[in-house]
C-alpha cells in the first residue's frame, strides 16, 4: 500500500509503482481522504496524487544517511570549489593533515540541527553513514577525522564515484540493515540527490529541512532532545 504518510509522492509515483510492480508486488494506492483508491492494473504516465507536504516523522525511521559537503560540513568558503585552485595541492594538503585539513586550511562547520539528528540516533540505536561522492580517496581520511571531531566516533564514511551512484549506495545498505527505503532518511545538498532518493521511495530532504523534523507528531526533534 502506498500512501502519503508512508512516502511522500508526486511526479514519480508512477515510477515507483511500476518498480513494485516489476519486483512482483501487489499495489493499492490510498490517501488520506480516501482511505482506498483502487488495486493498481495499469497506471497512466501522467498520473499524480495529489501532493501532500510531508514531515519526517524519526519515529519511522531506522537508518539515517548523510551527505559530506555543505550538510555534515558547512564550508565557510560558499565557492570552496572555484578557490581550490590547483586540485594536486587540494588533495595533497588533505591527505598530509587530514586532522585539520576542513579546520584550518579548507574551513568547515558542523550543522547545529544535523547534530540533533546524530543525537538523536545515537540514543535510539540507528545506525549512521555520511556518504561522499568522491574521485579516490585521498581526502578521504580528512572527511572522516572531520566527522569524528564535530559529530562522534559512530558515524561510518562510505564513499561514491558519482552523485547519481548515491542511490546504489543507499538501495545496497538497505539490504544489509534489512530496511525498506521509506525507513531511511537521506540528507543532502543537492536537489538532484534528494530526488532521485525520493523517486527511489527514501525519505530524503535537504539540510536547511532538518530543523523541521519531528520525532512523532507531536514532539518536535528540538523538545525531544532538550528534554
Amino acid at each position: 500500500t502506498i500512501h502519503p504518510t508512508t512516502l511522500e509522492v508526486g511526479d514519480f509515483l508512477p515510477n515507483m509503482v511500476k518498480t513494485y510492480k516489476e519486483s512482483g508486488w501487489n499495489v493499492r494506492l490510498t490517501y488520506p481522504s480516501l482511505p482506498y483508491i483502487e488495486d493498481v492494473v495499469e497506471l497512466p504516465e501522467d498520473f499524480v496524487l495529489p501532493t501532500y507536504k510531508e514531515t519526517v516523522i524519526l519515529k519511522t525511521i531506522k537508518l539515517v544517511v548523510f551527505d559530506f559537503d555543505d550538510t555534515l560540513a558547512k564550508h565557510a568558503d560558499s565557492l570552496y570549489t572555484e578557490h581550490r585552485g590547483n586540485g594536486d595541492k587540494y588533495f595533497m594538503q588533505a591527505h598530509q593533515a587530514p586532522d585539520t585539513f576542513y579546520d584550518d586550511i579548507e574551513v568547515c562547520h558542523p550543522d547545529s540541527s544535523l547534530k540533533n539528528i546524530v543525537g538523536y540516533c545515537r540514543l535510539n540505536n540507528i545506525p549512521m553513514y555520511c556518504i561522499s561522492k568522491m574521485r579516490f580517496s585521498l581526502h578521504m581520511e580528512a572527511k572522516k577525522q572531520f566527522v569524528k571531531k564535530h559529530y562522534g566516533d559512530d558515524i561510518e564514511f562510505v564513499m561514491a564515484s558519482s552523485q547519481e551512484m548515491k542511490n546504489d549506495v543507499l538501495r545496497i545498505l538497505c539490504k544489509e540493515h534489512n530496511v525498506e527505503p521509506y525507513e531511511v532518511l537521506f540528507i543532502d545538498d543537492f536537489k538532484e540527490n534528494v530526488q532521485r532518493a525520493k523517486e527511489a521511495g527514501y525519505k530524503a530532504i535537504l539540510p536547511e529541512k532538518a530543523a523541521t523534523i519531528m520525532v512523532s507528531k507531536k514532539t518536535s526533534l528540538l523538545e525531544y532532545m532538550d528534554d
